[in-house]
């Protein structure tokens, strides 16, 4: 073609050369079509996690699929791609959880299979996936996460991990706020309170305690696109953990042991991030925190001697046992007839006055 357009005069090389080019677009839009869509609709398919080194996948999907991704015009192949990748990812995870036993490991190979499809998925799909195959076992790790008094002998890996999951939008804002307020806070204020009460009331060692914890959960700088320690500063919940925290110290300043007593936080085996996610979908926002009027044995409603748990709490407290998912839905179809929807071992469900309704064949 070259040496042909050489031979004309005028304008015809540059009319040959616009027929050059739409010829070229024509030929790369058959290849597409008829070549590599195929093969990545079925790639996809066919794929399999293979576990490398250092936790990596052999072959993450990101590194063959990405680069294609911008040459596919039709838009009911990408939404067919696009679903089945989402399959895939959720499937990874799956195979990661049980082939890395080191908690770290695993959440910082999460955050790499899920960070190059971010921009991809709304944020309802990409929280849906964290929800449901991450968040569980991170909550199982960080309720057995080993709170050190004094605070200089204190692990922060996986505050930290935790951090960068959320710091890197894949996580969202409840599941995150629900971790702190339901697995790691109860037990930081328990072992603040037996210091101050039952152990050695070294004053200086507790504000150094208090102070630790403060600055690595609100007042360093975190990179990403989200701020977790802003999210936790504004967290009423949160907040009053501490609020609680130096009104044990004051009370211990003062031998006020009545009140020290009284600011006794929560058990911390009674309070797990479902049942901190059931009360801020319900709106019940400080139902997990303590304060002076939410201490133990201020927790829960009083009829003469004995303790009335909701229906909720009760099925809660059940699915807790049994090791059975149990958390709200989020996404579409999150609400029925105003009501929060959740999913019971993976079943939607909401509650009415006592009762527990399921979707079974399309219909409540």
């Amino acid at each position: 073609l070259t040496s042909v357009e050489g031979s004309f005069t005028g304008t015809e090389p540059e009319i040959h050369i616009e027929e050059n080019e739409i010829l070229k677009e024509t030929i790369n839009s058959a290849i597409i079509q008829s070549v590599v869509q195929p093969k990545i609709i079925r790639g996809v398919s066919e794929w399999k996690p293979k576990a490398g080194m250092k936790t990596n996948l052999l072959n993450p999907m990101h590194q063959w699929i990405l680069p294609w991704l911008p040459h596919l015009k039709d838009d009911t192949i990408l939404g067919t791609i696009l679903l089945e990748v989402r399959r895939k990812l959720k499937s990874t995870i799956s195979f990661l959880s049980k082939t890395e036993a080191d908690m770290s490991k695993f959440v910082r190979s999460c955050v790499r299979i899920l960070s190059p499809w971010r921009n991809l998925y709304t944020d309802s799909v990409i929280f849906g996936l964290t929800s449901e195959s991450i968040t569980p076992r991170l909550a199982r790790s960080l309720a057995r996460i080993e709170i050190s008094f004094p605070a200089s002998g204190q692990n922060w890996d996986q505050i930290h991990e935790l951090f960068e999951l959320f710091g890197q939008n894949l996580m969202s804002v409840d599941n995150f706020l629900s971790l702190f307020d339901g697995e790691i806070m109860p037990t930081w204020a328990s072992t603040l309170h037996f210091s101050i009460n039952h152990g050695s009331r070294d004053m200086i060692e507790a504000k150094a305690f208090y102070l630790s914890w403060k600055k690595q959960l609100f007042d360093s700088e975190t990179t990403g696109p989200r701020s977790a320690r802003k999210t936790l500063r504004s967290d009423d919940i949160i907040c009053r953990y501490f609020y609680s925290g130096l009104e044990m110290m004051r009370a211990s300043l003062e031998s006020n042991e009545e009140l020290l007593a009284k600011l006794e936080p929560p058990n911390p085996e009674d309070c797990n991030y479902r049942l901190s996610l059931l009360h801020r979908a319900n709106g019940k926002r400080g139902s997990t925190g303590f304060t002076p009027s939410t201490a133990r044995g201020h927790q829960v409603k009083m009829k003469g001697d004995r303790n009335i748990a909701s229906f909720l709490d009760v099925i809660t407290d059940f699915t807790r046992h049994h090791d059975i998912e149990f958390h709200p839905k989020t996404g579409s179809n999150s609400t029925k007839d105003g009501k929060p929807v959740f999913l019971f071992g993976g079943h939607p469900v909401y509650f009415d006055k006592n009762v527990l309704f399921t979707l079974r064949g399309g219909s409540w």
